[in-house]
């Protein structure tokens, strides 16, 4: 009989003599072990009845069993926490030297705040004082809000944000130490680290930026910039609306480059399409229309002007010369209106006014020229009644006049013969002023 026959014969008397106390196997090596954890010695001899249990250390340290994981409690923050003394009432972290202390959701923690509702606190020392009596606030990092006793509907965000306030209501303060002195102030909005930081009392201010407004005491301020300054790069008062920019500012399209300019030093320019309408009023040559005795001055109440028949050589004309703005955009053209009044009534009849400019060069002393640029432009009556008045444009060309800004344009006005159907009477020229593009505003030099 082989040595395999007589291990196996040995077996089966052991396990009978001992009524199946212990079962051994033969394994795949030629000697015995156990191939489940319940054929071990020291172990629960079935998994009957353990099923979602698990294995433990027996009491005595001396085997192992099956144990109810509900005998370790219910793993929630509720159960962790408890509800007891304050210093109980948080998870502590503990590593190396840094032990920090971690309390969430105020309202757990019925004995450290009384009267509370709703105030969320995460942090070390984070609302440290234990007074807080106030509502719905938020307070997130290390001593933020740590003073906090009355104040309701704050957010603190940051190491030290708003940690002297205690009775401030509706402050945002987000950032390291930003609102750190703030101790009554109410209202305020402070992003960025020791934004408002040294403030006790600033209420409705608005401080955007590293340190910015950190030295400011008064109230309803507005303080944009990037350090702490007097003269911040956007500064603005909310009691009066007014807003000041410390430095250039461009409006309107600069990449585009149509856009308006304000330097620093309070110049303003215009660039691109960017343009101011202006006009300037054109007075006619008195001298001339006294040495001739024409056009004939009329009036008309407060208003007076000169009677304009139609010219046939015979001095019933006006002049005028000024220069050309200086402000001029030297590309636009401008344009002439000459305002007047029908001495005659009329009904749907013509008249037709003519506008003759011309310019020269002062500087390069040119001669002055004899030639012009004309145009007309006839306008048709309604049935209107005397006296009826009339606003006439004339848009100049200024390319083909070739002005300069700053440099004389003369200008004379005659009334021509209409096309048909001439009015009866004489138009009335009362004045004339000339509107044109400016790149810069002010007054023209």
């Amino acid at each position: 009989m082989g040595d395999s026959a007589i291990a196996v014969i040995v077996c089966i008397i052991i396990f009978l003599l001992i009524g199946g106390a212990v079962f051994a196997t033969f394994n795949d090596q030629g000697s015995f072990g156990a191939k489940n954890f319940i054929e071990l010695g020291d172990v629960p001899s079935t998994y009957l009845g353990q099923a979602g249990k698990a294995v433990t250390v027996t009491a005595g340290a001396d085997g192992l069993e099956f144990t109810a994981i509900a005998a370790f409690g219910t793993p929630n923050l509720q159960a962790v926490t408890d509800i007891g003394n304050h210093t109980t009432n948080s998870i502590d972290f503990a590593g190396g030297t840094v032990t920090a202390t971690l309390y969430l959701d105020a309202d757990i923690f019925t004995d450290r705040w009384s009267n509370l509702s709703e105030n969320t606190v995460i942090g070390v020392n984070a609302a440290g004082d234990g007074n807080m009596t106030g509502d719905d606030n938020s307070l997130f990092g290390y001593v933020a809000g740590q003073a906090l006793i009355g104040g309701q509907d704050n957010t603190f965000i940051g190491r030290g944000s708003g940690s002297d306030t205690t009775e401030g209501d509706l402050n945002v303060f987000l950032g390291r130490n930003a609102g750190n002195k703030n101790i009554l102030g109410n209202y305020n909005t402070f992003l960025g680290a020791k934004a408002g930081e040294s403030g006790t009392g600033n209420s409705g201010c608005v401080f955007i930026g590293y340190d910015v407004g950190s030295d400011e005491t008064e109230d309803n301020l507005l303080y944009i910039d990037n350090s702490n300054t007097p003269n911040p790069l956007i500064w603005g008062d909310f009691s009066t609306n007014e807003v000041d920019i410390n430095g250039e500012l461009n409006a309107g399209s600069p990449t585009g480059g149509n856009y308006l300019e304000i330097k620093d030093d309070g110049e303003l320019n215009l660039y691109g399409t960017a343009k101011v309408l202006k006009g300037k009023t054109y007075t006619f040559n008195y001298a001339s229309v006294q040495a001739h005795g024409k056009p004939t001055l009329v009036t008309r109440g407060v208003f007076n002007g000169w009677s304009m028949p139609v010219y046939a050589a015979d001095n019933e004309e006006l002049f005028t010369c000024d220069c050309i703005p200086s402000d001029w955009d030297g590309n636009s053209d401008p344009i002439v209106y000459i305002a007047g009044w029908l001495d005659t009534a009329n009904n749907t009849k013509k008249f037709n006014l003519q506008v003759s400019t011309e310019y020269y060069e002062l500087g390069a002393n040119q001669v002055v020229p004899i030639t012009t640029n004309d145009y007309t432009t006839e306008t048709t009556t309604a049935n209107v009644a005397q006296y009826t008045s009339y606003k006439i444009g004339f848009t100049l060309d200024a390319s083909a006049i070739g002005v300069s800004a700053g440099e004389p344009l003369g200008i004379r006005v005659r009334r021509i013969a209409a096309s048909a159907d001439e009015i009866a009477g004489e138009f009335v020229v009362q004045g004339m002023v000339i509107y044109y593009l400016s790149d810069r505003l002010g007054e023209a030099t």
